[in-house]
């Protein structure tokens, strides 16, 4: 019986790696893996980050340290450790670290 090999067909990014300037959100630093469908994230934000730009695409976020508010309209909600939400397309929003301590997210998209 033969049996089919899945593993070369993982994208993947080592917990050794460093985290580097994101290219999609100025002042934070990402380890950053993209596959043809998907992309995934583990974001760094600074301490008094604030994203350079509104963003219109959805996102899944994971809370994994520290604190974020999210700016949508002219609410304002905050969210910590452990929290987890999804904005949906055409939501636009805007990403805040207002804390002095510096906050990591897990960010999932979809290309």
């Amino acid at each position: 019986m033969r049996q089919n090999s899945y593993i070369s067909s993982i994208t993947y990014s080592n917990n050794n790696e460093d985290f580097i300037a994101d290219p999609a959100a100025n002042g934070a630093l990402s380890r950053w893996i993209e596959s043809d469908s998907m992309r995934l994230r583990i974001m760094s934000y600074p301490s008094e980050f604030e994203a350079d730009h509104t963003c219109y695409k959805g996102h899944s976020l994971y809370i994994l340290s520290g604190k974020i508010e999210l700016q949508i309209g002219k609410e304002i909600t905050k969210w910590k450790k452990g929290d987890a939400l999804i904005i949906p397309d055409t939501v636009p929003h805007v990403v805040k670290n207002t804390s002095k301590e510096e906050a990591k997210v897990i960010v999932v998209d979809y290309n």
